[in-house]
């Protein structure tokens, strides 16, 4: 970038480096998004965690340091909110858990469990590099749960996600989700959908905290602490109407799509 070239940069990256970053910061105004890395001299951050909400008052659109801090400003597609479908009863469950090895490895076992507490209910399964729509998977031959199709058997009931289909496609036919605890939980919280949430790795161990301490979703740490053993139980607590209810009323309610907005709001206050 050319120094003066522009009046803002918005920076969300874990690869930039912070020198860098503090050089741009001399002649531009920078702004950083939540962990990415940032100029710790200079620059605004728009911090979006659950847990910047407990020191910043949620009446005001910035802090006095430059910071835009809470789920007021999470930067989500409007799209999202109140997207999910919400029944009286759980005639689908949607389990997404992110495209890591460890992830595509407990879409089996979480399907089997999400089945085995709500029978008849049809499982939608997403994840990159799994059987798409026909129990095939990208490469060909069989997938890596073909032969939990095979276990249930049942296939009307178990349906394999498209790729490339999004987070929004599969939503207005969800009831409740099973989740990692990334920025797909806020988004799900914004949708409505009643949520298991699940850390996978150690950095969502502050997205899963948020959640649980703002009676978002029913949370699992599988990094310490819990295992999938505990996920029937955690599904029979989301079996209860008035907890899916109370789950899809506070995360619409904290997550209500229009923390962009507010951003762009802020900032152009702050450049007037």
């Amino acid at each position: 970038m050319r120094a003066g070239s522009c009046e803002l940069a918005v920076l969300d990256s874990y690869e930039l480096d912070s020198r860098a970053i503090c050089e741009l910061a001399r002649s531009t105004a920078v702004l950083t998004i939540a962990e990415a890395n940032r100029c710790a001299q200079a620059g605004l951050v728009l911090d979006y965690h659950l847990d910047r909400a407990e020191d910043h008052d949620e009446d005001c659109l910035e802090d006095r340091d430059g910071a835009l801090l809470g789920p007021r400003f999470a930067p989500l597609d409007p799209a999202f909110f109140a997207a999910a479908r919400r029944g009286a009863e759980v005639r689908a469950v949607l389990v997404t858990t992110g495209g890591s090895r460890r992830a595509r490895e407990l879409l089996g076992p979480l399907a089997a469990a999400a089945a085995a507490e709500f029978p008849g209910a049809e499982i939608l399964i997403a994840g990159g590099g799994i059987p798409i729509a026909g129990g095939e998977s990208e490469t060909g031959g069989d997938g890596p749960l073909d032969a939990l199709r095979r276990d249930l058997g049942a296939d009307s009931f178990l349906r394999f996600l498209p790729v490339r289909a999004s987070l929004l496609d599969a939503l207005p036919h969800t009831d409740l989700a099973i989740g990692g605890a990334g920025l797909s939980a806020y988004e799900l919280a914004c949708a409505g959908a009643p949520l298991l949430a699940l850390a996978l790795s150690a950095d969502q161990r502050r997205v899963l905290e948020g959640l649980r301490k703002r009676d978002l979703a029913v949370c699992l740490d599988l990094t310490g602490g819990d295992s999938l053993a505990d996920v029937p139980a955690a599904l029979r607590r989301l079996r209860d109407r008035a907890t899916r209810e109370r789950l899809a009323r506070h995360g619409m309610r904290t997550f209500d799509g229009g923390g962009a907005g507010r951003a762009a709001i802020a900032l152009t206050g702050l450049f007037a």
